[in-house]
Parts: structure tokens; C-alpha cells; sequence
């Protein structure tokens, strides 16, 4: 009997050997802060857009600087003002410059919805082809990552079927941003 978890030659395959599969090598970079630990499921980009968005949708339709942004999500400056760029990109937001200006949504948040913003950022990805480049496997998925595409697609439904009206009329003891700061500052009139 042979023993296939056994360290011999004809057994082992080194780390040059093995490429992940695309869908889990993305954003492994970069941590998220879903919880506090750096393993969610969604990059730090896609949380941070979610983060201002939903501030922006309770502030709607008033306009709101970076700067109230970056204080009330707590997401550096400069990492929200790229964020903010992406977004105005694909008509998320758009911002107005000189007195009374600041970044707004495009639409109401009644009409906007989760996946559009994730998508705006990061779109999510499902598996069509086998991710480990199996040409006999094809468009036909493995059990495996059949699997791991209809938890994507489940995501994916959720995040469409769900508005930012809905995010903030949800009643829970938990906002659904970080706890605000005491104090934002506001520009001087």
C-alpha cells in the first residue's frame, strides 16, 4: 500500500509546482477589516467604498467634503480620495467643487444598490472555467468549485437584491458604519 501523503519524491510537489486558483490569489494582498483580522472575503478597497458610500447615502442628498468622509468611516484621506475617484467613474458619485460643493450620490439610495458599488470597485468574479486550467474539465466545474461559484453567485444575488435604503432602515443596536467620531471637523465658513 502506498501511503500518498508520504513526503516522497513522487509524491511532493513544491511551491513552484502549485498555482492557486485565480479567484483565491486575488486581493490577498490587501487585508479587509470586516473582522477586525484581515480575512474577509472582500479587499480593503471594496470595504472602504462601502464604508463612504453608506455614509453619503444617510448624509443624502446632502453633499459631504473628503473630509467628513475620511473622519466619520475612518479610511485614510488619501485611500478614500482614489476610492471616491473610482466611484465617480462609474457614476456611484460625483463631486462639485467651491462653496457649498462635496462629493453626492447619483442616485437615491432607494435605487442603489450593494452590488452596484462592490461592482464599481472590484467587481466579483465567478468561475466559468475550471480555475486550475484542467482542460478536461472545461466549463464543467469540478464539485468543488461548482460549489464556491453558487456561494459567489448567492453573494452576488444578495448584494443586488439589497439597496443602501435597506442597509440604513434596518433596525439593529449596530450602526452600520464604525462608531462616529466625537467630533467631525467642518471647514471653517
Amino acid at each position: 500500500m502506498v501511503d500518498v501523503l508520504s513526503p516522497s519524491a513522487e509524491n511532493r510537489i513544491s511551491n513552484s509546482d502549485f498555482t492557486p486558483p485565480l479567484y483565491y490569489r486575488q486581493n490577498r494582498t490587501s487585508t479587509s477589516n470586516f473582522d477586525g483580522n484581515g480575512s474577509g472575503m472582500f479587499s480593503q478597497t471594496v470595504e472602504y467604498a462601502l464604508r463612504a458610500i453608506v455614509f453619503l447615502a444617510d448624509k443624502s442628498p446632502e453633499a459631504c467634503t473628503t473630509d467628513q468622509i475620511s473622519a466619520a468611516t475612518q479610511v485614510p484621506k488619501a485611500y478614500l480620495s482614489k476610492v471616491l475617484q473610482n466611484l465617480g467613474r462609474n457614476d456611484i458619485v460625483r463631486s462639485q467643487r467651491g462653496i457649498g460643493g462635496g462629493i453626492t450620490l447619483v442616485k437615491v439610495p432607494a435605487e442603489l444598490t450593494i452590488l452596484e458599488v462592490v461592482n464599481a470597485v472590484e467587481p466579483i468574479e465567478r468561475i466559468h472555467t475550471c480555475p486550475l486550467g484542467l482542460k478536461s474539465h472545461g466549463k464543467n466545474l469540478c464539485p468543488l468549485h461548482r460549489r464556491v461559484d453558487d456561494a459567489m453567485e448567492s453573494v452576488e444575488t444578495a448584494f443586488k437584491n439589497t439597496t443602501l435604503a435597506e442597509v440604513l432602515a434596518e433596525p439593529t443596536g449596530s450602526p452600520p458604519l464604525c462608531n462616529p467620531p466625537a467630533q467631525i471637523k467642518r471647514k471653517p465658513a
